[in-house]
This record gives C-alpha cells, structure tokens and sequence, in this order.
C-alpha cells in the first residue's frame, strides 16, 4: 500500500452544461491543465445540458487528456432527459467514479457524493430544530405572508416566544409520510427534475422529504387544496415570503393543469411503509 501524499491538490469544476453543439475539442485544454495542476478532480453536478447520452459520450471525448482520477455526481440538468442511469453508466466506463448516496477515497482522502440537487440527503440530514417553523412566524410577523389569523397571533409574539413555540412543535413526533424519490416514475416531471427550460427547479430538491432541507418546509401529506392556494399566491405575488423570490419565479411558469398535479402528488403520499 502507497502512504497518501502530504499534500493533495483537488481541482473542482461544475455546471459544465455540456451540450450536443459544444465545439469538439474546446474542453481539452482545461483538462489537459487540469491533470498538470491538480492530483484529483471532483465533477460537481449538471455534466450535461439536457442529460442525453450523446452529451455524456461528448464529454467523455472532452476528458480524453485527463490522467488524474476523477470523482462525480449528477445534477437536475443530468435527470432532464430521464436517463440519468445511461449518463451515469457513460462516465464510469471512462473512468469516473460516479457517486450517489455512498463514499469512495483516494489519496488518502474521503468523498461522499449525492445528486446536486440542492439538497439531497433526506433523513440523513439533521433534523430541521424549528428553521420552517421559525421563519413562518416571522414571515407573519413582519406581514411578508398573509393571512388575518396568523398575523394577529404573531404580531405580539418575541423572538424568544417564536424560538420556543418552533421548539415545541419541533420536539413533537412527526407524521412519516414516504418521501419522493428522484427514481419515482409516477412522480410528475417537476417534482423530480424540473424544468430548466423554464427555469423550474425540481420540486424534490428543498422538500424531498421531512428532514430534506433546512429551512424549507415538507410538503408530503399536505392537503391538497392548501398547497394549490399557496402555489397560486406564489404565483400572483400575494405570498412574497421566498428567499430572492425562488417560488415566485417558478409558480409564473406553472400551468393550472401543472399546479393541481403537484398538489395532488403531494397530497397523496402514503405513510411509510405503506408501500401504495
């Protein structure tokens, strides 16, 4: 066994977006500088434009200079096409070592990857300790979310009360309902990959789950005619309570049709372990 370097030079690269129309050979330098430079590269999510095979197997043309190894995960861009499996089976036979959910080392040093996604790592996150529970009263509070009953409670709230109330609700057991998975082929497409054609982030990537993202609420179990008032209010800008306006940006681009099918989808998760 090699004793691992006392220094080890990672080079990082991502959102390479690369596409069908790319101009043969335009990446080569980079990575021919790149194994020149750096002992390790690690490939950061969105590889592909479209998450066709023909942009994977371009890519791989690209890496062709590459003599270092190379670690990577995929991103919503890589899911666009619905063969993020051919993608993925494309690098490995390159030589990439693609991770989803598990770890690999070299030179000495650990890795451990997931989708891009934003998030990704469900309940093996830690636990969200009242962030959703926190914000929302403050949205009220401040007035940046409506509703008449929730802004004559919270008007006279403290920090402190806040920060005690979202720690008890945070403490109580939690209704389990399975979350969606990005392999979930009755889930809509907006749910599991978006639209970045549209600039729709995949709905999975903040709430796939109770434990999904800090700071982003669960949707699974919701009831369905609360969640379509909420994406409505999103979408006309009477709820302006997302960060850099994210939810508004992407409810202007959801079709009626398109926000009553994500309601429904969330709406029906089964408990887990129901396997329905």
């Amino acid at each position: 066994m090699h004793a691992a370097k006392q220094v080890v030079r990672i080079a990082a690269l991502g959102d390479l977006h690369h596409s069908r129309t790319a101009a043969a050979g335009s990446l080569q330098p980079l990575f021919t500088q790149i194994s020149e430079e750096a002992d390790i590269l690690v490939l950061c999510g969105d590889l592909t434009d479209y998450g066709l095979p023909e942009e994977a197997r371009s890519l791989v043309r690209e890496l062709a200079p590459l003599k270092i190894p190379s670690v990577a995960v995929l991103g919503n861009h890589d899911f666009q096409s619905d063969q993020p499996g051919e993608v993925a089976r494309i690098l490995v036979d390159a030589g990439v070592k693609m991770l989803d959910g598990d770890t690999t080392e070299i030179e000495g040093i650990g890795f451990a990857g997931i989708k891009g996604f934003a998030g990704g790592f469900g309940r093996r996150a830690l636990g969200p300790w009242g962030e959703v529970i926190i914000k929302q009263l403050q949205d009220y509070k401040r007035g940046d979310r409506g509703g008449s009953f929730m802004l004559q409670i919270s008007r006279n709230l403290s920090d402190r009360d806040i920060e005690d109330v979202a720690a008890y609700y945070d403490s109580l057991p939690k209704a389990r309902t399975a979350p969606a998975r990005y392999d979930e082929a009755t889930a809509p497409a907006l749910v599991r990959v978006g639209d970045p054609l549209r600039n729709i982030a995949p709905c999975i990537a903040c709430h796939g789950g109770t434990d999904h993202k800090l700071g982003a609420p669960w949707l699974e179990g919701m009831p369905k005619e609360y969640l379509v008032v909420q994406l409505r209010d999103f979408q006309t800008g009477t709820r302006r309570n997302d960060s850099h306006a994210q939810m508004r940006n992407m409810t202007r681009e959801m079709t009626a049709a398109e926000t009553e099918q994500v309601a429904d989808f969330y709406a029906r998760r089964p408990k887990e372990g129901d396997g329905k």
